[in-house]
Order: C-alpha cells, then structure tokens, then sequence
C-alpha cells in the first residue's frame, strides 16, 4: 500500500511539473524558434501605396540651383575662378521635377504643393504623366506635396510627401534682364534666415520682355523699382506700372575717387537708400544699377551685414554676378575687382566701426551716415524669419 501512495504521488508531481513547464515555454507544447548564431532580425516588410514618391525622396532635400551654381557655392573659395561665364548667362535656376509612382493606369494627376503640413495655401497643377516641374521655389525651405490620380476606378490620393530645399543662393530668372536673384535665403544672426521674396537684385531693365515684365509683376509681385543709377542713366521702364525710386548710389570706397561710401557728400545718398527698405510698402523690391555688380552689390553687401549673413556668404553673393553676361561685360579679372573694390570696402566697415559683431559695426556704420536706430530696427523686423 505505502509503495503504491508512493508511486501516485511521484506521477502526480512529474505531471504538475509538466505541465508547469509547459506553461513556462507559451503553452500547447510549442517551444520558442531557437536563433541561429548571428541571425538578424527581418525588416518589417513596407506596406506598400498606390501612390509612392520618387524625386525627391519623402523626407530627403533638393538641389533647386543649376549644377555650377550649386557646386560654385558648394566648393567657394573667394576669386576661386578669373571668370565663371562664357559670355551668356550661366545662373537660371534648374528648378525641380517632382516625380511619383501611381499602381493604376491614370488619365490625369492634380498635385498640390505648400510650405505648410496642412497644404494650406497650396498651389495646384495638373499633369499627364508622373511628374511634374515647378520653378520659383525658395531656398532652405521645408515643401509638402501630394498627388491625386483620375483613375477609371475613381481617384486615388497619396499621403503627403515632404522634401527640404537645400541651403543654396536663390537665382531668378527674368527674361531681358541679366545679374537677376534673390538676396534672401542666407543664414543669418541668431538663427535666423533672410526672408525670400522682398529683395532681387540684378541689371537694367530696358531690355526687358513682356514675358519678364509678366514674372516681375505676377509672379515676384515687384512693388518698388529701386534705380541707383546716375540720372542721365536711368529710365523709369515700367512708366508708372510700379512705384520708381531713382536715387544716384554710390559704391566701394576711395580707390573710385569721390563714389565712395566713405566719402562725406555720399552719407545722404547711403542713408536714402537705405530707408527704401525700412518702409513695408515698398516690398517687393527690384534693386539694380547697370550691370548689377557694383553699385548694386555695395548695397546688398550693406543689407546682408546689417542682417549678419556670414563673411562668406557675403562674398559668394558678390562674386554670383560673375556667372551673368552683365556682371563680366567689363571684362575686369576677379581678382581685382574682390581685392581692389569690394573686400576694402567691406573691410573699411569692420575697421572703423566698433562692435562685436560685423553686423554691429555695419549698424554703427548706417547710424553714422544718417539712417536711424528705429530705421534699423525695422529693416532687420521685416528681412529677417
């Protein structure tokens, strides 16, 4: 009798600790897969979406300047090049191509594109094959676009794609006109950015088509045509069709004999220009003289390092107009024109002026000939994002 308790009792426990131990490993038996030595675990598999993008990559950047350009600005090393033209214009934007996958054959595409997550403000094309090219983007921007198919099966939409334009100066172009960009997109004091869209500079006018009329008024909405020419030079082409604004600038310093900025009977000269840009409603404005290079890049220089856009961008921004058929029409080598005219003129700022900062000392600089703190104020207010 004590033998057979004895056995009952040594099954009963060998079938506690059974299933137990079954328990233990997940239940019904099953016993966890062993991982074999160096085994990776197995990428989730993509779900994947009628609609996919492929340039550019969701979430990746893109290069909206053409490729000298971009790798000019890349690689800058100041007077990098005696010359960047052949003669003709070398700067147009290449702008972009977006391009996408749809699984179903479709009759048209309608894609949105916006600065904001929510596609307000977008504006809307229409294409007939998977892609599409806009022109007139900003620089170091963050885009969001989103495609929808007509299919025969109803339309399909994608999500929303998103893509950051790279970091890269903003040329325009303007047909007629040569030496044409955008001053704004550069990294700027604080963290902060020149704001797009509110300064183009570049050459005369007169040539102007009315293709390039159509793109400074509808689309760059120019309100201000800032001429800083002589006034046996100038010429009001848009004859009231914007405001005009004609003041004789005068530009780099003393090796140009009495042009320069840091001749006493220029302070008011300096100063008027400067307040074109402290006034909102002048915004947009077109700033040029001839050719855009010299008297035209004395000011933006002045703007930039009021705004405390980086020493080398500032010079890269200057040395932009050697890729226009303007800027090189003089035929003067680079080399003189960045060490005889424009670095003694930037330089003369930092050497007389006190502060901190280069953007300080131009501030001192722009007090000095006239224009006021509160002046200041509201040109870095309205120039600065």
């Amino acid at each position: 009798m004590t033998k057979q308790i004895g056995k009952r009792l040594l099954c009963t426990a060998f079938g506690f600790l059974f299933v137990f131990g079954l328990a233990g490993c997940g239940g019904g038996g099953t016993l966890p897969p062993q991982e074999k030595p160096g085994q990776e675990e197995e990428e989730p598999v993509k779900e994947e979406r009628d609609i996919e993008a492929v340039s550019p990559a969701d979430g990746g950047s893109a290069s909206l300047a053409n490729e000298k350009v971009s790798a000019f600005y890349e690689n800058f090393k100041v007077c990098s090049s005696e010359k960047y033209t052949d003669g003709t214009d070398l700067y147009a934007p290449a702008g972009l191509t977006l391009s996408w996958t749809c699984k179903q054959s479709a009759e048209e595409y309608t894609v949105s594109l916006s600065q904001s997550e929510d596609m307000t403000g977008a504006a809307v094309y229409t294409a007939e094959e998977e892609a599409l090219h806009v022109d007139d983007l900003f620089a170091a921007e963050e885009y969001y676009w989103q495609v929808e198919a007509k299919t025969e099966n109803g339309t399909l939409r994608s999500d929303i794609f998103r893509f950051t334009a790279k970091a890269e100066p903003r040329t325009v172009l303007i047909e007629g006109v040569s030496n044409t960009r955008d001053i704004g997109g550069y990294a700027a004091a604080d963290g902060k950015r020149v704001r797009q869209g509110m300064i183009y500079r570049g050459g005369k006018l007169e040539d102007i088509t009315e293709a390039g009329r159509e793109k400074m008024l509808g689309t760059y909405k120019i309100r201000t045509d800032l001429d800083l020419r002589r006034g046996e030079e100038s010429t009001d082409v848009f004859g009231g069709g914007m405001q005009y604004i004609q003041i004789s600038a005068p530009y780099y310093t003393t090796p140009n004999g009495s042009t320069g900025i840091d001749v006493a009977a220029n302070r008011e000269a300096v100063a008027s220009i400067m307040r074109v840009f402290a006034k909102e409603e002048n915004y947009p404005v077109y700033m040029h003289c001839s050719i855009g290079r010299d008297r035209t890049g004395t000011f933006a220089m002045l703007l930039e390092m009021l705004l405390g856009v980086g020493e080398n961008d500032i010079y890269a921004d200057y040395e932009l107009s050697l890729f226009s058929a303007s800027g090189c029409s003089d035929n003067t080598p680079v080399n003189t024109l960045f060490y005889t005219y424009f670095w003694p003129t930037y330089n003369y700022i930092n050497q007389n002026y006190e502060g901190d900062t280069a953007a300080k000392r131009c501030e001192e600089y722009l007090l000095d000939v006239g224009v006021t703190a509160e002046e200041i104020a509201s040109i870095r207010s309205l120039l600065l994002v």
